[in-house]
């Protein structure tokens, strides 16, 4: 359990929200039917809470609140990213029931999936949750078994479609989709955006209809699961002995031609990767929350770098950047969780090595491991993202290539298998593991081994506490 579970003050204060303790019970089967936006009820130490109204004020967003929908949620919402403010706060508000636990043991929870435990009974019926239970034998699951779990929860989560890849005994089992690739637009929005569709077939282009069935191997957008391959890439320059490369390397080193604060130029390579160099999340700086300050440098910055190389866009970016006061002393403390921070990485390694990013992560990464499909920017004509209430993004979002190392790269669900299953060899301590990428054993748990928290307590820049971080990866806390 969460530590400040078992602090008798927390607890004390906690039993005070249950103003109403012991007039009404819920079984865990009536509270499973509480499982939508409009009507979502969480247990929380054997207490039911109707946190409808909470999901939008929460700082995790909508979808974490959903994962847990209807379900025991105690070591999820009683986590230590959790204050006791707002865990006291909140659930004051939100008290419904006690929980009947008769023939229920709940008092332990699957802290991976905050069900209860394999050895916990549960009497009652169609109490057990709608997910295949965990289950080392893949064979159990079915394209229909996976069809079914996406159509039971594609209205909740606003979904329009999934792929899925399953491994088994180091072979792709499974790999398939269900849904479509993007819900159509409503509105004048969606009118012009099938008038665009219309014009791209007429001209004989490959725009996929917004309603096209998706397959099991579209082309995905990687999102800042980018900064994981460049985070690998990095790891592979630094055992390169002909690249003048360190994990203390700094910035201004590196790029001795910007003449940057001093600060700024101090930034070592280790502390790019971990999110611990004190710079902001992007070029909005402080004001990157509202979006409004970041959108109207990164339309500058269009400007400047029309017409220029990946690289040169690269420069202008780090140039921009370093006119931006840090948000504290670099290597003091974790975050702000910085984009800025890889695409500086990209600039680095084009430094240090003379060739392209996009170039260095395709002989050295792609190749090695037979990724094909990996490519850059956001997909064209494909798949396109969708926000937590299901609205996919206008067509032309931002792509551009200054921020390819930290959140612009594209590959197949398959070809995404092969980079994942090289770290998580690495991972299990599996003999040669790396040995593709011309890496020395162990070396990948180089940036899987968490630098944050360095010490016990640190805090983020935000509300809430962070995740831990290793050097691309997120980690358990």
């Amino acid at each position: 359990m969460a530590k400040h579970f078992k602090d008798p003050e927390f607890l004390k204060q906690l039993d005070q929200t249950r103003r109403h303790r012991g007039q009404k019970t819920m079984t865990v089967h009536e509270v499973s039917s509480h499982c939508t936006r409009e009507d979502l009820f969480i247990i929380v130490d054997n207490v039911v809470y109707d946190v409808t109204k909470f999901q939008k004020e929460h700082p995790g967003g909508v979808l974490s609140i959903l994962e847990v929908a209807g379900k025991e949620a105690t070591e999820v919402f009683l986590a230590e990213n959790h204050s006791r403010y707002a865990v006291v706060s909140k659930l004051s508000q939100c008290y419904i029931a006690d929980l009947d636990t008769r023939g229920v043991k709940m008092s332990e929870t699957d802290p991976a999936t905050g069900e209860p435990q394999s050895n916990q009974t549960i009497t009652e019926p169609n109490a057990s949750p709608s997910l295949p239970p965990s289950c080392p034998d893949v064979k159990r699951l079915s394209a229909t078994a996976v069809n079914k779990i996406f159509s039971d929860h594609a209205e909740m989560f606003a979904l329009p479609g999934m792929a899925w890849l399953v491994r088994e005994h180091g072979c792709s089992s499974m790999v398939g989709a269900c849904g479509v690739r993007s819900k159509k637009l409503a509105g004048a929005e969606g009118a012009e955006e099938e008038q665009r569709g219309s014009e791209g077939r007429k001209e004989g282009g490959n725009q996929a209809s917004e309603e096209a069935a998706l397959s099991g191997e579209e082309v995905f957008h990687w999102g800042s699961c980018s900064k994981a391959l460049t985070a690998t890439l990095i790891l592979i320059l630094i055992q390169d002995p002909s690249v003048p490369l360190e994990w203390e390397t700094q910035v201004g080193h590196a790029l001795p031609q910007l003449a940057l604060p001093p600060d700024m130029a101090a930034i070592t390579v280790r502390q790019l990767l971990t999110h611990r160099s004190g710079l902001h999340a992007d070029l909005g700086g402080a004001g990157a929350d509202d979006g409004n300050a970041g959108k109207r440098a990164e339309e500058a910055l269009s400007k400047t770098t029309a017409g220029l190389s990946p690289t040169q866009s690269r420069v202008e970016y780090v140039k921009m950047m370093a006119k931006i006061e840090l948000a504290h002393v670099p290597g003091s403390r974790y975050g702000p969780y910085s984009n800025a921070g890889y695409t500086i990485l990209g600039a680095v390694a084009e430094a240090v090595t003379g060739d392209v990013w996009e170039e260095l992560v395709q002989v050295r990464v792609a190749k090695p491991l037979g990724m094909g499909s990996l490519g850059f920017g956001f997909p064209r004509g494909e798949i396109r993202a969708h926000d937590e209430e299901g609205v996919p993004a206008p067509a032309e979002a931002e792509d551009v290539p200054w921020h390819a190392p930290a959140y612009t790269c594209h590959a197949t669900l398959s070809d995404w298998d092969k980079f994942a299953r090289v770290h998580l060899a690495a991972l299990r301590g599996e003999p040669g593991a790396g040995e593709e990428l011309g890496l020395q054993e162990d070396a990948l748990r180089m940036i899987q081994a968490p630098a944050s928290p360095a010490v016990e307590g640190e805090g983020f820049d935000g509300p809430e506490g962070p995740e831990g971080y290793a050097m691309g990866w997120k980690t358990e806390w």
